[in-house]
């Protein structure tokens, strides 16, 4: 009998982990956002490390990166939350654009551990595009569909 209860609660275990898993693998990809015509750039990378999903972020308009930092990410389903996780330095390219890193340092909430964005993940076809529900990203414009392409490869790097 207890051999039955044991086999029982792995299996209850490993379906409730392999769900949550799932769920996570569907967002794991690179991702870029472009407005204007390409005057404001954003890339977005999902990836596993280790049992954690974690990602990348930076943002770049005409041409200056003002925002590069790494991600928590926590998925709920088809609902994501991306949280600031460390400022991420820039090349030497982005410093001799004359920028600031503004990761860690704005006053408009991209502190470390502030939530970015809270988005719903919507699949149309073989187009992914995020819906957003709330975040600092949100409260500084970036409102309703941001349409994230899932993409190979991005036209700048990290």
């Amino acid at each position: 009998m207890k051999q039955i209860i044991s086999l029982a609660l792995i299996l209850c275990f490993s379906i409730v982990t392999f769900g949550q898993t799932s769920a996570e693998n569907l967002w794991i990809g690179k991702y870029h956002h472009e407005n204007d015509i390409g005057k404001e750039y954003f890339m977005l990378e999902i990836f596993r490390d280790g049992n954690k999903l974690k990602g990348r972020y930076k943002e770049t308009v005409t041409a200056q990166t003002s925002n590069k930092f790494t991600l928590n990410i926590t998925v709920k389903g088809n609902i994501a939350s991306f949280f600031v996780d460390e400022c991420l330095p820039f090349t030497k390219a982005e410093e001799d654009e004359g920028d600031i890193n503004g990761c860690g340092s704005r006053a408009d909430g991209f502190q470390l551990g502030a939530l970015i964005l809270k988005a719903k993940r919507v699949t149309k076809g073989k187009e992914i595009s995020f819906k957003a529900l709330g975040g600092t990203l949100v409260d500084a414009g970036f409102a309703g569909e941001i349409n994230f392409v899932k993409t190979k490869k991005f036209y700048y790097s990290f």
